[in-house]
């Protein structure tokens, strides 16, 4: 099982939704559980980036609905 959950503090470094995908994308090749649980306060997306407030962490990933 491969599972991604991000830093949440305003200093943390961003995450990138496309490395997101590609971290999916080789679970699946491989067969493997994935689970975005967290964005990052600090989220790109469609290069755009965004400052997410902490209690939007884990929804925002389960909007996603990129499991597998």
């Amino acid at each position: 099982m491969r599972v991604i959950k991000y830093k949440k503090h305003k200093n943390a470094e961003s995450l990138d939704y496309d490395r997101v995908l590609q971290i999916r994308q080789q679970c699946i090749s491989h067969n493997v559980h994935f689970e975005f649980r967290q964005c990052g306060t600090h989220f790109i997306k469609d290069g755009k980036s965004y400052t997410l407030s902490t209690r939007d962490l884990c929804s925002q990933a389960r909007k996603a609905n990129i499991n597998y």
